[in-house]
C-alpha cells in the first residue's frame, strides 16, 4: 500500500527523515517518499544504499550476494515515528 493509505502524513515523513539520520547517518530527502511511496520500495531503496557494493574484481560469478531487506531499519524507524506521533498527540514530547 503506498504510504499515504496507510496514514503517513508529512509530520511523519519529516520524523523518519530525522531519525534515518540519526540512526544509521542516512540523509533521505522527501523525494525519496514519493519515488519509492511503499514500505517494500523504500526498503529496497535503503538497503541499496546501505549494502556494501561489490566490485567484478571483488566477487565472482560463481558467488551468490544476499542483502538484507533493509525491513529490521525501517522498522526501528516507523518505531520511532510511531513514538514520537504519540507523543505529540497527548501533549508530550
Amino acid at each position: 500500500m503506498p504510504f499515504p493509505e496507510l496514514g503517513l502524513d508529512s509530520m511523519m515523513v519529516m520524523t523518519i527523515m530525522r531519525e534515518a539520520k540519526k540512526l544509521v547517518g542516512i540523509e533521505l530527502s522527501l523525494t525519496a517518499f514519493w519515488n519509492h511511496p511503499t514500505i517494500s520500495s523504500l526498503a529496497a531503496h535503503l538497503a541499496e544504499r546501505l549494502a556494501p557494493q561489490v566490485t567484478s574484481e571483488e566477487g565472482s560469478d560463481d558467488q551468490d550476494v544476499t542483502y538484507e531487506s533493509g525491513g529490521g531499519l525501517l522498522d526501528d524507524l516507523f518505531d520511532s515515528v510511531e513514538s514520537a506521533t504519540a507523543g505529540s498527540e497527548s501533549g508530550l514530547r
